[in-house]
């Protein structure tokens, strides 16, 4: 499963330090991601500094542990610097269903 998040610097200021979080689902495991991020019960990456309306693309690669149900992802942008609108720093949660598949193995004679 691959999650793509988009981060905007919205101004009003330059920021410095910016991190982006992202915790996933208990049945999920990190797999990689097109940033340097760490794992361990959450995804850390961080992007750094960014200029007023700087946009940076994020791509996260992660594999169901669980078959079936649906899984729900959000995540959440922190800087150093003071933010007048906290309320654009988290992703509205996307709700995706999981396919059970099977798996035969190939026998040769």
């Amino acid at each position: 499963l691959t999650y793509t998040l988009v981060v905007n610097n919205a101004g009003p200021s330059p920021v410095a330090n910016v991190t982006m979080t992202d915790t996933l689902p208990a049945n999920m495991q990190y797999v990689s991601s097109s940033v340097v991020c760490t794992s361990v019960s959450a995804v850390v990456c961080n992007l750094g500094a960014m200029t007023v309306n700087e946009v940076m693309t994020v791509t996260i690669v992660a594999m169901p542990t669980a078959s079936g149900g649906t899984l729900s992802n959000s995540a959440v942008v922190a800087s150093e610097a003071h933010d007048p609108n906290l309320a654009n720093n988290t992703t509205d949660s996307v709700t995706i269903p999981v396919k059970t598949r099977l798996f035969l193995p190939l026998m040769r004679r």
